[in-house]
């Protein structure tokens, strides 16, 4: 088989096929990969077996298919040849590589070997209807093209190779030589080169289960410079993967230190900010308690004691001591509709609590209203509270 070198000096096929000369005469020809592979076409094939000329031809197929021209073209030309021509089945012949083997006088195959046959196709098929049709119309002349050689070589009937070709069939060794695709049946053997077998386009679950059910062929026994190569690639493989596992360790461990670490910190953090938000909440409520009894005197300061906060304790105080005035605001009512009381008669203005000019309130309004700014209570009934008990303390007075 021609070969070249990459730039990295690896050999890689440049050709499907491999022709060798044997003894005087005798040719043996390899067909191990995809039919039309790498741009060669069957014309150099069949150039490089004319040039021979030989009188006896061993074939070896083990072949996906590929071009439907191509290996049409080698079959007429092998079907032609006056040499004897006898045919091996490595593992697969599949596609055209199926018919290509009918040119042989004699047909063996393993039996775990497989013959794939199916209808040709076309692919990146595009254009109007007229184009469609006229594919349409190629793609049915192949196909009875590829019909009639089955029909030939097996002496099946049309109908039985169609349903074959329409059903996409995978025969296994045997039912290749039941169906009269081969001539021999030979036991499991090593195959001579391999493809990947995904280039079958095999897409029924029964052929691929087939397939599975008979896996009997292996590669050829390897070189001692392959075991050897495939050995220290395992080893160096093994060696990385433990490399790489200890680095994961050491880098999830050094991870887990950091998360802990960092953890602990913050739980130490928020601890500090607990206790930092404590004492200035006792310190807060302190002064706030201050606060609040300087402006209601110990009595009121009992509210802010039940718990409460300070807007909640102020409303309280207010609710309370305006429950406890009702009568003194019916007095002042009383009051006010009586101008020639005696009250008024001495100066006494119930509506603000005063007496004559001197204010009878414990504080101003404007002192109420710089204390509920830090308190959050209420200036208004705060003030008015400070009036109700100058009221009460000059009822007193005048009673």
């Amino acid at each position: 088989m021609k070969t070249k070198k990459t730039d990295e000096g690896a050999l890689i096929s440049t050709t499907w096929y491999d022709v060798r000369a044997q003894a005087e005469g005798e040719l043996e020809i390899n067909i191990f990969e995809e039919i039309g592979f790498m741009g060669v076409t069957a014309s150099e094939f069949i150039r490089e077996i004319q040039n021979a000329d030989p009188d006896k031809i061993l074939l070896r197929v083990n072949s996906p298919g590929g071009s439907f021209s191509q290996g049409l073209a080698i079959y007429n030309f092998l079907d032609n040849h006056p040499a004897e021509i006898n045919v091996v089945i490595e593992a697969f012949a599949s596609s055209i590589s199926s018919v290509i083997i009918l040119a042989g006088d004699t047909i063996t195959i393993p039996e775990n070997g497989f013959i794939f046959i199916h209808e040709p196709f076309l692919q990146n098929i595009e254009g109007n209807r007229e184009d469609l049709l006229k594919a349409a119309e190629k793609l049915r002349m192949l196909t009875e093209s590829m019909s009639g050689i089955y029909q030939k070589k097996t002496g099946l009937g049309s109908e039985e190779v169609s349903a074959l070709m329409k059903n996409e069939t995978l025969l296994s060794g045997e039912e290749a030589l039941e169906k009269g695709f081969v001539t021999d049946v030979t036991q499991a053997q090593a195959i001579a080169a391999s493809f990947d077998i995904g280039k079958l386009g095999i897409k029924s679950p029964e052929a691929q289960a087939k397939i599975e059910q008979n896996k009997g062929v292996k590669e050829m026994p390897k070189t001692k410079e392959e075991m050897k190569k495939e050995a220290d690639a395992k080893a160096k493989a093994e060696e990385e993967a433990k490399a790489k596992e200890l680095a994961e360790a050491k880098a999830k461990m050094e991870e887990e230190a950091k998360a802990k670490e960092e953890a602990e910190a913050k739980a130490k953090a928020e601890a500090e900010a607990r206790a930092k938000a404590d004492e200035e909440a006792k310190a807060k409520g302190r002064a706030e308690f201050l606060a609040f009894r300087d402006a209601f005197g110990e009595k009121g300061a009992t509210y802010y004691s039940e718990g409460l906060t300070m807007e909640q304790a102020t409303a309280k105080y207010l609710t309370d001591l305006r429950e406890s005035n009702k009568a003194l605001e019916e007095k002042v009512k009383a009051l006010k509709s009586n101008p020639t009381d005696g009250n008024a008669a001495a100066g006494f203005d119930a509506s603000t609590g005063t007496q004559g000019d001197e204010p009878k309130a414990k504080y101003t309004y404007q002192q109420c209203v710089a204390f509920c700014k830090k308190s959050g209570g209420d200036a208004q009934k705060l003030y008015d509270s400070f009036v109700a008990e100058a009221k009460e303390e000059a009822l007193k007075a005048q009673g």
